[in-house]
């Protein structure tokens, strides 16, 4: 019987590590991910967003026809690459994609702020 008490206690003592072991699997896990999220909130465009919300904009009434491209070529530095002007007004009107409509209300940034 002595033996069989021993282990009794040998897979108590065994669970309770497994147990600790997950415990601390759970944690860094969790620590990780809270890791990741901070790295990606850092790295994304969320400090910019702000930047572009002080920048002086102006309303332009989408017609047939126009795409970010034009709007960034007609509101944009001149000479300068149109493809930050088109990422500049997507974050400022918050576009998920390049898709405009007739009608919408568009805010582009005024040319003197994209020449500082």
């Amino acid at each position: 019987m002595k033996m069989h008490r021993h282990i009794l206690r040998r897979s108590a003592t065994e669970e309770d590590s497994k147990h600790k072991l997950r415990l601390l699997a759970a944690f860094s896990l969790i620590g990780l991910i809270w890791l990741i999220l901070t790295a990606i909130r850092w790295g994304s465009g969320i400090p910019r967003l702000h930047a572009a919300a002080t920048l002086e904009t102006q309303p332009v009434v989408i017609r047939p026809g126009d795409t970010l491209w034009r709007l960034a070529i007609d509101h944009g530095p001149p000479g300068a690459d149109p493809r930050r002007t088109v990422d500049t007004i997507r974050r400022i009107n918050r576009l998920s994609d390049t898709d405009l409509y007739p009608g919408m209300i568009l805010h582009v940034p005024t040319r003197a702020n994209q020449l500082l």
